[in-house]
């Protein structure tokens, strides 16, 4: 079971999605699949058990615009008897029909015990929506974008960060986890507003602290993703 989280998205404009896919056997007739989504509207999740799922598939669906041009999208769902669950409308087709087959082949072989897929997806345009965006999105780029991935298969917290010095890697144990805290501090805005920011952290049992994104003042997104971790940790 993995847990990846995007500081990046909490603290700075939105400018990737990222959606895993992770399944499990626990024998050859149960486990499950989840599918967690990460993107401008945040966490999302949705479980399947292994005995329900059916299959996936890429389904093409045909739109037009208001220039009467048809652009056609290939969405990778999974499916069930009754019911059917998107994955993911980025990267190629051709990678999106290989993902569909490696669930597949995962589905007819039941001494498979594990199956991981995960597709990111950058969207560059999103910095360029205004003069006053394309400054944030700048300073975006030339910052660290931080991952952190948690893996309780390896007992592993990873913190990856990728900018324009190359991409760097720290690892932790997830057993020295001891909690999550906001941290706040407070600033003056260009009205003389006061206004307060906040940072989330892991709570090691040494004392110290992980930041797991930048200072911001949208506490709800951060409320989300504290959530997950505290629930996926079992803290």
């Amino acid at each position: 079971m993995v847990l990846t989280l995007s500081s990046l998205m909490i603290a700075k404009l939105p400018n990737r999605d990222l959606d895993t896919l992770t399944c499990k056997r626990v024998t050859p007739e149960s486990g499950g699949c989840e599918i967690q989504r990460i993107s401008w509207r945040g966490l999302e999740t949705a479980s399947i058990p292994l005995n329900e799922l059916r299959g996936a598939e890429v389904r093409r669906r045909v739109n037009v615009d208001s220039k009467g041009k048809k652009q056609t999208t290939a969405l990778l769902v999974l499916y069930t008897d009754n019911d059917y669950f998107p994955l993911t409308y980025n990267n190629t087709l051709l990678e999106k029909e290989r993902i569909a087959e490696q669930v597949n082949q995962f589905l007819r072989n039941s001494q498979d015990t594990s199956l991981i897929e995960t597709v990111e997806e950058v969207h560059i345009g999103k910095w360029i929506i205004s003069s006053i965006i394309g400054i944030f999105g700048l300073v975006a780029i030339l910052s660290d974008e931080v991952t952190w991935i948690f893996n309780k298969a390896t007992g592993e917290v990873q913190s990856i960060k990728r900018g324009i010095r190359g991409i760097r890697a720290n690892n932790y144990a997830i057993n020295q986890i001891s909690g999550i805290q906001f941290e706040q501090r407070q600033r003056k805005n260009k009205e003389g507003k006061l206004i307060t920011d906040y940072r989330l952290n892991l709570v090691l049992y040494s004392g110290s602290c992980l930041p797991v994104s930048d200072f911001t003042n949208n506490i709800n997104t951060l409320e989300v993703f504290a959530s997950s971790i505290k629930q996926f940790l079992n803290l």
